[in-house]
């Protein structure tokens, strides 16, 4: 059974669909001012959440990132897209721990093998106290696809 991913948005939404296609062409920052006008009135809409929440992260403002994932997952504990995601943003604020933690989760869930082998190097980079450079787990566009 196919469930709609994190970046599914309901029919003619027009904020939700203006800032995938900016995240899809590599506009994190312009995708954070489309929507942080908005993140008072639609905080705790998961779909809104995860994309502020990649927005944020890619345009350099990581702590907001983690504030829109943690909403994410207070409503989808078992969205391992946004936990995978979060855990990105934790270790560019250098909370490591925080963000080990969160990447063994993702790692013992049914993710797909590219995803395990993603959070393998960070957990070898974490642990071996290396910087890494980080991207996101999968494309906007590859994200339709659930990997729940």
């Amino acid at each position: 059974m196919h469930k709609p991913g994190p970046l599914s948005s309901s029919p003619a939404d027009p904020l939700i669909e203006r800032a995938r296609r900016l995240l899809e062409q590599r506009q994190p920052r312009q995708a954070y001012d489309a929507l942080l006008p908005y993140e008072s009135a639609r905080a705790g809409d998961p779909q809104f959440d995860y994309l502020l929440g990649i927005a944020a992260t890619d345009a350099g403002a990581p702590e907001r990132g983690v504030f829109a994932f943690e909403r994410v997952l207070a409503l989808q504990p078992d969205n391992h897209l946004a936990r995978a995601e979060i855990a990105r943003a934790f270790l560019l604020l250098g909370e490591r721990d925080s963000a080990r933690r969160e990447f063994e989760i993702v790692r013992r869930q049914p993710v797909p093998a590219s995803v395990k082998e993603v959070i393998d190097h960070y957990l070898a980079a974490i642990a071996a106290g290396d910087v890494v450079r980080l991207t996101r787990f999968l494309e906007p566009s590859l994200a339709r696809e659930t990997i729940q």
